[in-house]
């Protein structure tokens, strides 16, 4: 009942999975005409495209402050999705084009993020 991107973001940005850009990029596609063709068609695909950068973004710091959480609470089980979730987080942001201090923010946290040369 949600965002159609909700789904589609939380199974493709997964930090918890290793799927090459292409494939992303092949599954988007794939959904999109999926959606085209059914009866509950997707009112403007761009900004479905947008919408699930958005989410994605979302979700990844989400991510991340739950990892962060656990983290400082002795519990490193989430500590090697830590850099995954930043890296999905910075490259659903460069593809918006916006939120320029959390990318900076980001990119500065990826030398000091648990198991990271020189981080915590």
């Amino acid at each position: 009942m949600g965002p159609a991107s909700y789904d589609v973001a939380s199974l493709l940005s997964d930090p918890y999975t290793t799927l090459p850009g292409d494939v992303v990029t092949d599954l988007v596609e794939w959904f999109i005409e999926k959606k085209t063709a059914s009866s509950l068609r997707l009112p403007d695909i761009g900004e479905f495209r947008t919408e699930l950068e958005l989410m994605t973004m979302q979700r990844m710091l989400k991510a991340l402050g739950t990892y962060a959480s656990q983290a400082a609470a002795n519990n490193p089980a989430y500590v090697p999705y830590i850099e995954p979730a930043i890296h999905r987080a910075l490259t659903a942001i460069e593809k918006l084009g916006r939120f320029e201090a959390t990318h900076t923010l980001l990119k500065a946290s990826l030398g000091n993020s648990p198991g990271a040369p020189g981080g915590n």
